[in-house]
């Protein structure tokens, strides 16, 4: 109603190995099948880490396991795709080659403020 977008991720537990053995699943599933009814966009990374070792995805392996450098980056580019392809990401956050290839580029048409030399610098 304010004109602000909204969506939610659901990232897996990496204390657990990420195949079909995933004791969370259903839990993922319901998270979902929840959102869907609410008609809330939803991202589950579940599918961008299956089959990577928890060990590639962990600060510290073993000790903890919240998402390390490469856990990030993964997400990132799939949470930025997500939110580009469902219109929730402001044009001014896409980078100018991907707004050209999308037919976005009128932002670089928009009128500019002109810049004046102020007094002190003549």
């Amino acid at each position: 109603s304010h004109g602000i977008g909204f969506a939610t991720v659901v990232f897996p537990l990496f204390d657990f190995p990420l195949d079909e053995d995933y004791p969370f699943s259903d839990i993922h599933a319901k998270l979902r099948d929840l959102f869907s009814r609410l008609d809330i966009p939803s991202l589950d990374l579940f599918s961008v880490y299956k089959g990577i070792p928890n060990d590639w995805l962990q600060i510290k392996p073993g000790k903890d396991s919240h998402p390390n450098e490469l856990a990030h980056r993964l997400a990132a580019e799939r949470i930025y795709h997500f939110l580009l392809k469902r219109g929730l990401l402001s044009k001014e956050y896409i980078p100018v080659q991907e707004r050209r290839s999308r037919d976005v580029a009128d932002i670089q048409r928009r009128p500019r403020a002109k810049i004046t030399e102020s007094a002190s610098s003549s």
